[in-house]
């Protein structure tokens, strides 16, 4: 939270002071594996998949009737209702001027996953689609090119992988793809974060793949499994974020692995990542651990980092936010509390 709203900006930096709260954390410590993977969605595993049948809508937003402004849509008493500032509507516009085309194909089917924890990016001109079984990319108007098989897929990393709650990103800044799967295996104790990142801005083709143990902070063994994987990245890093559970008893705790964009992007033989891990954090302001922590997709370059979590199993009045300083250097973890609504993760 920026709070680039604030004037003057010696009051907005004073307002940010104001809110940040305890944050006790472990770490920051350094991790590292030594080899990759090239991966290669033309290798002849994935058999390419027919286009299938699109069917094609089109609103005109032509009349001031057929807007609606976005806080009828909420309910009466609400203060803390904010339009995200590139979301604009202009009644007046002409019909050319406010054509929205939606292109409506079939997704991915849930197949055996339970849950199928479904998610989508967006490029220049692909789409990809990630379930539990499996990864699609289609051209932007929803036709095939290449169904992915991700046990096949990742098999050269680890044997016998079973990959499951995966995301997939496209990196604005960098105009690389980024996928991240998880793997555990309870009769031996090992877990891994799965990364792959794509050579250029196709999705079809190469490939660069690492299995990061997820059961280790830093290097050092945890005796913990990752789960609840959430993604994203800014202009230098790319940010894990997970609930790691334990392989017996013990408690639940969060992390955040945060990973150089230069190891990873890379146009050769995939090497050395090193790695950055922060763990066992709380909510701030609070003795009670955070959880289901997510990573922000930063869109503008700049000194900070975000993240948002939340606490589980009780009736939550705020929302914690972090934010992450030196992430590639050394990084400081700080956060405080935003008042919201009742809910409960």
């Amino acid at each position: 939270m920026k709070l680039k709203f604030c004037i003057p900006f010696v009051l907005c930096n004073l307002l940010y002071l104001s809110l940040i709260a305890q944050v006790n954390y472990n770490g920051p410590a350094n991790g590292f594996v030594m080899q990759g993977a090239v991966l290669n969605t033309q290798d002849g595993l994935f058999a390419k998949a027919k286009p299938q049948k699109q069917k094609f809508r089109l609103f005109l937003h032509e009349k001031s009737k057929e807007y609606i402004p976005p806080h009828q849509a909420f309910q009466d008493g609400e203060t803390n209702f904010v339009i995200d500032p590139n979301y604009s509507v202009n009644k007046n516009s002409t019909m050319s001027q406010s054509k929205i085309i939606v292109k409506n194909f079939d997704g991915m089917r849930l197949v055996n996953s339970i849950p199928p924890d479904p998610y989508i990016a967006v490029g220049p001109n692909h789409i990809v689609q990630v379930v539990n079984i499996g990864m699609r990319i289609t051209d932007k108007n929803g036709s095939n090119v290449v169904d992915i098989d991700p046990s096949e897929w990742f098999s050269p990393l680890i044997n016998n992988v079973i990959p499951f709650d995966p995301k997939i990103l496209f990196d604005t800044f960098d105009n690389r793809w980024i996928t991240v799967w998880l793997h555990v295996d309870d009769a031996t104790s090992s877990a891994y974060y799965i990364l792959a990142v794509s050579d250029d801005s196709d999705p079809v083709g190469i490939w660069y793949a690492w299995a990061l143990p997820s059961n280790v902070d830093g290097n050092t063994p945890s005796g913990r499994w990752a789960d609840f994987p959430g993604v994203g990245f800014d202009e230098d890093a790319i940010y894990i974020t997970s609930n790691n559970f334990p392989f017996g008893s013990g408690s639940v705790y969060p992390k955040i692995r945060i990973i150089d964009k230069q190891d990873v992007y890379i146009n050769s033989q995939p090497g050395r990542v090193d790695w950055i891990d922060i763990w066992d954090f709380n909510y701030p302001g609070e003795s009670i651990s955070g959880f289901g922590i997510r990573p922000s997709i930063m869109r503008e370059s700049g000194s900070k980092y975000y993240f948002a979590v939340t606490r589980l199993g009780i009736v939550n009045t705020t929302i914690g936010i972090y934010s992450l300083e030196n992430s590639l250097t050394n990084p400081v973890l700080k956060g405080f509390p935003v008042t919201t609504h009742a809910y409960r993760e």
